[in-house]
């Protein structure tokens, strides 16, 4: 049969009128070419593996995020030609084209049509490029659609680090079921370090993978476009197996119609086998449907509780025939009593001496005979009647006035064996070694006979009460069920589709089985072997014409590198410092003023020990680990962390408790644990606790999201652990470097711990900082928001980390934005963004487009100069390792910069606390100056004015009320709340359409479609809830710097007292945090419902016929209302915080002003009192010579 002839047939199918496929096979019955089409997500380099295959850069590839279009290309004299909207617009011979410009235009072009003479293509052969499947962009999604109905091959690209993405593998799984071939290519293969992972250990993984999602690509290929020397650089293999392909396009053409055809009936088969079981859906009116929908629902659980309860009472009945069975009834105690026992049955036994022999041996067999009977009634008691009462009890736990009943009744079973059970069993003629065990045997026989006499009836009765209670729970599930009348119209209606299905399947069954089986991978494979000419193979050049171009047309602008300008602050001068110790060391045991030069002393201590903490944020796989490792010059941090389970990380100078190369691993306490899982699990519509997580089934679902999967993998994980029992809640460990790493990278381990401090000596270790890696910023887990910002507000300067192909992502922008509301409030507070592997840039000038993109970006996010620096941190480690630093690289001009620099300016505060406190010993001493400089007579006069100024300041301090202290912060609150509503309504638009999308949503079958929009709304209602605890946690941020503000005001207000000799001290010790207690209460419920699952029908309907907008303005209203609720409670908490603060700040601020003051007038009673004039001079001296 011919082609025509099947097209014939399969028009007479089930196929709806204007069903997608049937039109991409007509039309290409009308221009019948051989496709082959590349895929893959944004950045996996498909357009670089396009260009290695052409031999020349003639397709736009850009590390940046672009619009774009399909590119296809075919075989003739070159011409260029774009179609648009409007129609098909030809280039002339002469004119000028930018094709990078025309191939990212995905406004205005939507397809890019380049003719050139390639040899390796066949005149029927077309080769594709297409937007990234990773694209929100339903005009994107809509196009790559179009063009992967007529491919007759996919080349599926995606790179080293993102294979096992769920795009990725969604978007396979998907070819898969509509049976088209594809090949896979594993771009970026230099990323691959052997020494972290062995290629095998890898290649096996890839394989594992396939497997499991039921993959059969015609090959895998590993490739590089960068080092094309690398060992498993299988970029040659895939060229000339493609070149190979496509120059037999024409001989492939006929076989590629026919499979396409098979392929639409096939599919089409399984559309009918899914609308056979959504019928419900798809027949009955939205309401009818749910009703349906949740009364076999009702019926289905109904069955279920019932088959789970006749388990449960089976095993109820098994387990206590069990215990009858095998009660340890006669154990090693009862059989040694009744062996003694024995023994003094026997004729003849007789104990004691020649004196009252037969009354000792009566004694004796008494005494035996009672610790028989002892022994089993203990027994009796404890290991039979014991576990009976637990069982018959175990079944109405919920149920206190049954369980107690049950109680009373066990604690009424008395079974009391005596002598009269135990003569009967014994014929002294037989007594022997065995028949010890014989007496036992049916000594324990009659005593389960007692125990069952007594227990069974109140079991009977147990029995019947729990089935009692069984049904009493059913009755509200039997109540819900649609009455008879309504089910049986409803199913009939059901029924009738649903044999109409089964009619449509029953035709295209019988087409199927009447064609010949398609062989077409099996030609492709045989095509890819087959010998062609040699000049396929050859590079073809000097075709192009001159004024074509395919580079980026780009505005020349300065790159915004960080300049690295000298500090406008103060140089640390040391030896200042060491001179201010010693003579701070001196006084304070000899000195008139010991307290002050003991103040002056332990600041300098402090500002030796200090250290400086530097956080680093960024997504999950920026390289924040390994940029930590760069700078420490080894590897310290493990470099894979598991997205899910990723802990709070410090790297720290060693101590005496904690020697070098050690860590300290802090388990997640039982509290926390719960908390996760209740956060987790909730997020994925299975809300539990620990105890039914770890009875829980948590296999893979079909049409969730990345973000569900990632909660499912993680509840798995912990329930793994939780299980094996791999760490105790709460514990801490102290382990080797190297067995922390192999704990970090097992998944089991890691999930269960909540930081890690590691102890390694390093030059900026021991130069005082504490390196912070913190969990990604798109964590899945709620509990890591509250960790980033509670860095946020203990850190002293912030590293962003990005990766250079993903440079500033959605949920960096969003993170960025609230880094730059807390910047405001510290306008000199250190913030350097770091594009990471920028070894990655093909060259300079794309290096340079990526760094303008990013500082324009963070520019336009409110980010006020921005330092952006490109680095290369596994470059800058191994040239550490191999002592072949380049001194000229960014990342070292940046280290360079930080000694230089930085960390000058992170040692101000404590340099400057210094300067103070020999500013406040120097305040003292001039306080006191006339206590030893005038007469006798004038000094007792002059220490009694003192006093009384002391007391006029005291009393300042306490009439002092600071009316509305805080007012301003509570109106600042108010209305940072209500900005953050606005703020919210924003990003909840905003986001929808990201998460909202294509991507997400692909399935073709409304059932499955539902499922996903379901999925993906989650995600936004998660991600949303994320943003604005983030939100809460920013506002608290900018806050608390108001009360810095408010209380140094406060501190002057307190001072300000006019005195005639004295002037006010200054509080001793470092300026006071003052912190806002914070309760974020916990979400309303979701709005999430089965009636918005109802926008959808179809993926045309939803994402081109105006479905998922009218379902935007939906949800967005119902969430705002949520989210006002939400905020509303913020807002009062807010408050209410603030307010103690402001009662307890004002108390705090006066008792440490009067204790100042109070400590003031005890300095001056003892400088009184001492005759001391000479040692006076000296002291002032000294400090005035030392205060700069």
């Amino acid at each position: 049969m011919t082609t025509a002839d099947t097209l014939h047939k399969l028009h007479q199918l089930p196929f709806a009128a204007d069903d997608e496929r049937l039109q991409a096979i007509e039309r290409k019955t009308a221009d019948p070419t051989f496709r082959v089409a590349f895929c893959g997500h944004f950045s996996a380099g498909k357009s670089s593996v396009l260009n290695e295959l052409i031999g020349r850069e003639l397709l736009p590839a850009s590390p940046i995020p672009t619009s774009a279009n399909v590119i296809h290309l075919a075989y003739g004299d070159f011409h260029v030609a774009v179609e648009t909207k409007e129609g098909t617009h030809h280039f002339d011979t002469e004119e000028a084209v930018n094709l990078f410009d025309l191939g990212t235009d995905g406004s205005s072009v939507e397809h890019l049509y380049i003719q050139a003479p390639l040899p390796f293509l066949d005149e029927k052969a077309r080769l594709l490029d297409t937007p990234g499947v990773d694209s929100t962009d339903p005009d994107h999604q809509r196009l790559t659609r179009d063009a992967l109905n007529e491919t007759d091959l996919v080349v599926y690209v995606t790179d080293y680090n993102h294979v096992q993405s769920e795009t990725n593998l969604r978007f396979l799984a998907q070819l898969a079921r509509e049976r088209t071939p594809f090949l896979l290519v594993i771009n970026q293969i230099d990323k691959h370090q052997e020494n972290e992972l062995r290629f095998e250990v890898f290649h096996n993984g890839i394989k594992e993978m396939l497997n499991r999602w039921q993959l059969e690509p015609l090959e895998v290929y590993y490739t590089s476009v960068y080092e094309p020397t690398h060992p498993a650089n299988q970029m040659q293999a895939l060229e000339q197996d493609l070149k190979r392909l496509l120059y037999q396009g024409t001989n492939l053409l006929n076989e590629a119609m026919f499979h396409q055809q098979i392929s639409a009936a096939a599919s089409r088969l399984e559309e009918l086998k899914e609308e056979h079981l959504t019928a419900v859906q798809d027949v009955l009116p939205p309401e009818d449907a749910r009703r349906f929908h949740a009364h076999e629902e009702t019926k289905k659980e109904i069955a279920e509780r019932k088959s789970a309860f006749e388990e449960e009472k089976a095993r109820w009945e098994k387990d206590r025939k069990h215990l009858y069975q095998n009660a340890n009834v006669m154990s090693n105690q009862v059989t040694g009593a009744a062996r003694d026992w024995l023994e003094a049955q026997m004729p003849g036994f007789k104990t004691g001496g020649w004196f009252q022999k037969k009354k000792k041996t009566a004694e004796e067999k008494d005494r035996r005979e009672n610790l028989l009977l002892q022994e089993l009634q203990h027994h009796i008691d404890r290991e039979l009647l014991y576990h009976l009462r637990s069982l018959l009890k175990a079944p109405f736990q919920q149920h206190p006035e049954q369980e107690k009943e049950i109680e009373t009744e066990m604690n009424e079973v008395n079974v009391q064996v005596d002598q009269t059970w135990l003569a009967p069993l014994v014929n002294t003629d037989q007594i022997s070694r065995q028949f010890v065990y014989t007496f036992l045997d049916e000594l324990r026989q009659q005593i389960i006979r007692a125990v069952k006499q007594q227990v069974e009836p109140i079991a009977e009765e147990a029995l019947k009460q729990w089935e009692t209670l069984f049904e009493k729970d059913l009755a509200p599930l039997y109540e819900a069920q649609l009455d008879e009348t309504e089910r049986a119209s409803l199913e009939a209606q059901v029924e009738s589709a649903r044999q109409q299905i089964h009619e449509k399947q029953a035709a295209v069954s019988e087409w199927l089985k009447a064609q010949d089986a398609s062989q077409f991978p099996e030609r492709l494979r045989e095509a890819m072997n087959t010998k062609v000419p040699a000049y396929v193979f050859q590079v073809s050049d000097g075709w192009m014409p001159e004024h074509i171009e395919t580079k980026e047309m780009v505005v020349e602008e300065e790159v915004q590198q960080p300049r690295f300008e000298r500090s406008a602050y103060e140089k640390i001068d040391r030896l200042w410092i060491e001179q201010v110790k010693q003579a701070a060391e001196t006084y304070k045991t000899n000195g008139l003023l010991p307290e002050e030069a003991e103040e002056a002393y332990q600041t300098i201590r402090q500002f030796e020990e200090e250290t400086y903490t530097i956080s680093l944020f960024g997504a999950f796989s920026a390289g924040k680990s390994s940029f930590i490792n760069a700078l420490l010059g080894e590897d310290v941090l493990p470099v894979s962390p598991h997205p899910t389970t990723a802990v709070v990380q410090t790297v720290k100078a060693p101590t005496e408790k904690r020697p070098d190369r050690t860590a300290e691993l802090f388990v997640k306490p039982e509290e926390m644990l719960q908390e996760e899982v209740k956060s987790v699990s909730t997020a994925i519509g299975r809300p539990m606790e620990i105890k039914q997580l770890l009875k829980a089934d948590l296999k893979r679902a079909e049409g969730v999201t990345t973000r569900e999967q990632a909660y499912i993998d993680y509840l798995r994980a912990l329930k793994t652990a939780l299980s094996k029992q791999v760490f105790m809640p709460g514990e801490s460990r102290v382990v080797a470097l190297d067995e922390m790493k192999t704990i970090a990278a097992d998944e089991l381990s890691a999930c269960m711990l909540q930081h890690v401090d590691v102890y390694v000596d390093t030059y900026w270790t021991q130069s005082g900082i504490e390196w912070v890696d913190t969990p990604g910023v798109h964590s899945i887990n709620g509990r890591h928001t509250n960790v980033a910002f509670e860095q946020l507000r203990a850190s002293h300067a912030i590293f962003y980390v990005t990766y250079y192909h993903h440079a500033f992502s959605k949920a960096d922008e969003y993170f960025l934005q609230q880094i730059a509301s807390v910047q405001k409030t510290r306008p000199h507070f250190p913030f350097y963004f770091f594009i990471n592997a920028a070894d990655l840039a093909q060259t300079e000038a794309e290096l340079e487009k990526v760094v303008r993109h990013v500082t324009k970006e963070l520019s336009a996010n409110d980010l006020q100069q921005p330092n952006v620096l490109a680095v290369a941190s596994k470059d800058h480690l191994t040239a550490k390792q191999k002592n072949e630093l380049k001194t000229n690289s960014n990342f070292a001009q940046f280290e360079t910069h930080m000694e230089d620099e930085l960390l000058i300016e992170l040692q101000q505060a404590s340099y400057r606390q210094i300067q103070a406190s020999l500013t406040s010993w120097q305040q003292a001493l001039s306080d006191a100056e006339p206590l030893f400089t005038q007469p006798e007579a004038e000094r007792s006069a002059y220490l009694q004015a003192l006093e009384q100024e002391i007391e006029t300041a005291e009393a300042h301090v306490q009439n002092e009320s600071a009316t509305g202290l805080f007012s301003g912060i509570q109106e600042d609150a108010a209305q940072l709340v209500h900005y953050l509503e606005n703020r919210l309504i924003f990003v909840m638009n905003d986001y929808y359409n990201y998460t909202i999308n294509p991507a997400a949503i692909d399935a073709k079958s409304k059932k499955n479609g539902q499922a996903q929009l379901r999925s993906a709304l989650n995600d936004w209602e998660t991600t949303v809830e994320q943003f604005a605890r983030q939100e809460v946690e920013a506002t608290v941020l900018r806050l608390e710097a108001a009360v810095e503000e408010k209380v140094s005001a406060l501190q002057h207000m307190l001072q300000a007292v006019d005195l005639k000799n004295l002037q006010a001290p200054a509080p001793s010790g470092r300026t006071e945090a003052y912190v806002i207690k914070r309760d974020v209460p916990a979400f309303p419920a979701s709005m999430i419902n089965d009636g918005w699952l109802d926008y959808f029908a179809s993926p045309k309907q939803f994402f081109e016929q105006g479905g998922r907008a009218s379902l935007k303005d939906a949800v967005i209203e119902a969430e705002t209302k949520r989210l006002h609720t939400w905020l509303q409670q913020v807002s009062h908490q807010l408050l209410q915080s603030l307010e103690a603060l402001e009662q307890y700040v004002l108390q705090h601020e006066k008792e440490k002003m009067l204790s100042a003051w109070n400590h003031k007038r005890t300095q001056l009673q003892a400088m009184h009192n001492a005759d001391a004039h000479e040692r006076f001079l000296e002291e002032k001296t000294q400090v005035v010579h030392l205060q700069k």
